[in-house]
């Protein structure tokens, strides 16, 4: 999937490559490329997430992760699980930020790249 404007054919930018990041965030954490034959018509991976954003993320991220939060150890406590979905709730928000449609609604890659870094040392501080 590509930036708008590169789909276009504009020229190649640093906004095109946030796209492209937040692309794969939200990839890596759906577990779904924005080639699926889910995301047709009006609906892309951008769209479905933030249709879904936040409510409902637990139903459309990779059953894998959520399964992996559900089964942490007993010892684990509810606060951890609900940093754990702060966590990724943090991330996909990055990602979705990254794929705004215009490129000047982009965030910057630095700013991305220290959410991402935040929502890390967030969710290791709180096993700790």
């Amino acid at each position: 999937m590509q930036s708008a404007e590169c789909a276009a054919g504009g020229a190649v930018s640093s906004a095109g490559d946030v796209y492209s990041f937040g692309i794969v965030l939200l990839e890596v954490f759906l577990r779904r490329r924005p080639t699926d034959d889910m995301f047709n018509g009006d609906v892309n991976i951008t769209k479905f997430v933030e249709m879904n954003f936040p409510d409902s993320i637990p139903q459309i991220i990779d059953p894998e992760l959520l399964e992996e939060q559900l089964h942490l150890s007993p010892e684990s406590s509810l606060a951890m699980k609900e940093k754990s979905l702060e966590c990724l709730l943090s991330v996909l928000n990055i990602g979705l930020l990254c794929t705004k449609q215009s490129p000047n609604e982009r965030i910057c890659m630095q700013k991305s790249l220290q959410g991402c870094t935040e929502s890390r040392k967030h969710i290791y501080h709180s096993q700790n």
